[in-house]
């Protein structure tokens, strides 16, 4: 799923993912993107591992930090700075895995769900929601709202963060049913 109507203002993407009934897959990752083109990607993904990554494939890989699916993933733009949180429930404060600051114009924002060339099962992933959230000109990081929804330089915070929320311009949820896994090589 994919949103190519992104323009050059802060925004908030957000998605809860958790594997679905009748996964036999061992290799797969579920992913928040922000695509720039066709193959330059900052992904925040949950993979097969039980980690977490802050993820520009073929530049840029975090450690990765135990957390695995069931979870909810969110990536904020404010000028050129991506700050990429998950929390793995509702009731808990989000989680910075890092930052990451790129001077490109989105292109587009959505979900990747891969399962990897090893794999011969299909992967079932359950994904309640994808939100995006638009900012007025603020200067301020974007932050979690209540939510009516069910539960170039890296950097990795230690502690939680929290952060005043600017104005709301315009929700956008897009209620995703299901998704369709693709095959990706060399993984």
């Amino acid at each position: 799923m994919r949103r190519i109507d992104m323009g050059a203002a802060d925004f908030a993407i957000e998605t809860y993912v958790a594997l679905g009934a009748g996964n036999k897959n061992n290799s797969y990752e579920s992913a928040l993107m922000v695509g720039f083109d066709q193959y330059d990607l900052l992904l925040l993904g949950a993979h097969n591992d039980g980690k977490v990554y802050l993820e520009r494939p073929g530049l840029y890989s975090s450690a990765g930090t135990r957390a695995g699916l069931p979870l909810w993933l969110r990536i904020e733009k404010t000028g050129t700075l991506y700050t990429f949180k998950y929390r793995a429930s509702v009731t808990k404060p989000w989680t910075t895995l890092g930052t990451y600051t790129l001077d490109k114009p989105a292109a587009y924002v959505g979900l990747l769900e891969n399962v990897y060339d090893s794999s011969t099962a299909n992967a079932v992933f359950d994904v309640d929601y994808f939100r995006l959230e638009r900012y007025q000109g603020s200067t301020a990081t974007p932050t979690p709202i209540a939510s009516t929804f069910p539960s170039g330089t890296p950097t990795a915070p230690k502690t939680p963060t929290r952060t005043a929320t600017p104005p709301l311009i315009s929700p956008s949820p897009t209620r995703t049913p299901t998704v369709t896994p693709t095959k990706k090589n060399g993984h």
